[in-house]
């Protein structure tokens, strides 16, 4: 009886202990991303609000409340005209940059890669391969 006992007690420090060693090295991963995020991403140099760089938290509670375009205008107003809203999005309001961004020009080659262009609901192939 003993013996099982002290079985129970291992298994359920065992558990405790990496229960314990999940959530330290979750918060550590955490962690080490925001920093990422905030300092050496490619999209750092935009501006935007310093929590948002790190968590799409923000993004989310404005989702919820319904007020996310209001939200984002009131982030264009402050930033200007380039504002980064979450850890990977990135918010434009110029014309020049939609059509940088999703346009194409007449006579301009696409330079998408192949594997973003879905094809067509009626079977023909939008682009020439």
């Amino acid at each position: 009886m003993a013996i099982e006992q002290a079985s129970g007690n291992l298994s359920l420090l065992l558990s405790s202990n990496t229960a314990l060693a999940i959530l330290v090295l979750g918060g550590a991963y955490y962690l080490a991303t925001a920093i990422y995020s905030a300092t050496l991403h490619p999209l750092a140099g935009i501006p935007g609000p310093r929590l948002s760089s790190w968590t799409r938290i923000p993004y989310w509670i404005h989702v919820f409340l319904s007020d996310i375009v209001e939200w984002q205008h009131k982030l264009h107003t402050q930033y200007g005209p380039v504002v980064r809203f979450g850890p990977t999005d990135v918010s434009y309001i110029g014309i020049q940059a939609w059509k940088d961004v999703h346009g194409q020009e007449k006579g301009r080659e696409n330079g998408k890669a192949l594997e973003f262009h879905l094809p067509n609901v009626n079977g023909n192939d939008p682009v020439k391969h």
